[in-house]
């Protein structure tokens, strides 16, 4: 990553003006100098980059391609370049007169805004072409001096009645043409006086990590009191722990803050304190289901304790235990947890079967149906193809040699299941 200089040019391109800014960084004892444009945007505001970084420590760097390499080709940016956009990082305009000439060249009516602007940088002389093709009233705006309302979004999208209105309102104000939109606003709709805008502005600067909840309203109602805002913040956030609704103005603006605070401070100890109980309450419940499905298991299990069958090298078993399909489905990567099959073999609903190797390995897990019919008979599920989940001719003479032995007995134990 290097540090570069940048300066912008214009280039007409299928009939589109588009802005370029060109990185230049010098050479030095490791590396070669060289130039590179590394942000481009349209007339559309469609904004592309390559070649480029943004270091919060170091700002803006260039990855110069190396030697005998392409540059990376151009890509879209998701959030705005705002300083190459405005021209922030652009330390002087090559051809500035020529880049200003093309923009005319392609939309000739764009000179007379050009010529009320001033003298202006190719950067913004761009912004004002891509907001002079969406609205060309941004025409009458460079020409009145309006600067806070020509790049404007929230102005651009109010009815063509309201700007009206806004603009009545700057021209009989005296200063307000240095406003931002929202103090115009303000005070258009009797708010409050530019003084308690600025008043309410500069307190919400002062303590900005405290200032979410402080609207004009909590400010004109309580005052600059940094103390009794921390307060509020606190209560506020307590009152929507407690469920309580913040947009009525009952409990937005109290009359006392610090009885509001007291009184959702104890309501929030008793909700705590239930809650508490609740999950207790809870984990009692759950502990006894699992007792309860650990009993049936195990009932279930005992049934089919000690039978077994061996083939070809393989063991068929019923698991003993729930340890025992932990394991199995640890080693195996199956669902045989979290989709319940303990809770499933307990309720009758289905019965286990497990193949291991003569080391006790697990290599396969068998669903049983009532019937005794085979249901599901996997073995390793990691990779999730069906051919190589599916368990091997000897695994199915061990599974097969188990039910021979013990079908009925499955459907005697799992008689009477739902």
């Amino acid at each position: 990553m290097v540090r570069a200089q940048y300066h912008n040019h214009i280039r007409i391109e299928d009939g589109h003006v588009v802005r370029y800014v060109c990185a230049v960084w010098p050479a030095t004892r490791k590396r070669e100098g060289g130039e590179l444009d590394v942000y481009r945007i349209d007339d559309e505001g469609r904004e592309e980059v390559r070649n480029l970084c943004y270091i919060p420590i170091c700002g803006y760097m260039v990855d110069p391609p190396e030697k005998g390499y392409k540059p990376y080709p151009w890509s879209v940016t998701y959030t705005s370049c705002k300083a190459f956009k405005e021209d922030n990082v652009g330390h002087f305009d090559w051809s500035a007169k020529e880049g200003l000439e093309k923009m005319v060249q392609v939309y000739p009516e764009f000179r007379y805004t050009l010529q009320k602007a001033g003298e202006v940088r190719l950067a913004e002389a761009m912004r004002l072409l891509i907001d002079w093709k969406k609205e060309p009233k941004t025409e009458l705006l460079v020409g009145a001096g309006y600067k806070r309302l020509i790049h404007n979004g929230n102005f651009a999208r109010m009815t063509p009645t309201k700007q009206k209105e806004v603009l009545s309102f700057i021209r009989k104000t005296e200063g307000a043409e240095l406003w931002t939109l929202q103090k115009v606003l303000f005070v258009l709709n009797k708010r409050g006086t530019a003084e308690d805008f600025d008043a309410w502005q500069k307190f919400k600067l002062l303590y900005g990590n405290f200032t979410y909840f402080c609207d004009f309203r909590w400010f004109k109602k309580y005052g600059p009191d940094h103390d009794l805002l921390v307060r509020y913040n606190d209560y506020m956030n307590m009152a929507k722990r407690c469920g309580h609704n913040l947009k009525e103005d009952y409990w937005k603006y109290p009359s006392d803050i610090n009885k509001a605070h007291d009184k959702v401070m104890n309501e929030l100890k008793r909700v705590l304190k239930l809650e508490k109980q609740a999950r207790e309450e809870r984990a009692r419940e759950i502990a006894k289901i699992k007792k309860n499905k650990s009993s049936y298991f195990a009932k279930i299990s005992a049934i089919f304790d000690g039978k077994t069958a061996r083939k070809n090298g393989f063991i068929a078993f019923v698991p003993a235990n729930i340890t025992a399909v932990i394991k199995q489905a640890k080693a195996l990567n199956q669902c045989l947890m979290t989709c319940d099959y303990p809770g499933k073999m307990a309720r009758k609903e289905c019965l286990l079967v497990f193949i291991a190797d003569r080391k006790g390995n697990p290599i396969a897990t068998a669903e049983l149906t009532k019937q005794g019919k085979v249901n599901q008979f996997y073995g390793d599920e990691k990779n999730r193809d069906i051919k190589i989940m599916k368990p091997g001719a000897k695994v199915h003479d061990a599974l097969n040699s188990w039910l021979d032995k013990y079908k009925a007995d499955v459907t005697k134990a799992l008689k009477g299941a739902a």
